[in-house]
């Protein structure tokens, strides 16, 4: 029903026309140049935290990647800690 490829190869990914999303999964440094290939290609992108260590490239590439035209991106922000997650409940409950 939901049929997917998972593939080591970015260029058929990003050129694959039965592709319509694709989810970034690979070494931090890769992030950006990846999503700007899925984005130009006309694919929605998820990609895992962060985007970049370094902050003025991620601001850069987010800036980039909306203003293009029909550009769906989001980024994970899934926390694998659950003391994390409990700590934070009690500052949503109060907004």
């Amino acid at each position: 029903m939901f049929g997917s490829d998972a593939s080591t190869d970015c260029a058929a990914i990003v050129d694959s026309d039965h592709i319509d999303a694709v989810v970034i999964g690979t070494p931090t440094d890769a992030h950006i140049r990846f999503m700007q290939q899925v984005v130009a290609n006309g694919k929605a992108v998820l990609c895992e935290k962060p985007i970049d260590l370094d902050m003025e490239k991620s601001l850069a590439a987010a800036r980039e990647l909306e203003r293009q035209k029909g550009a769906s991106c989001s980024v994970s922000i899934v926390s694998s800690i659950p003391s994390r997650r409990r700590s934070g409940r009690p500052l949503m409950r109060a907004m």
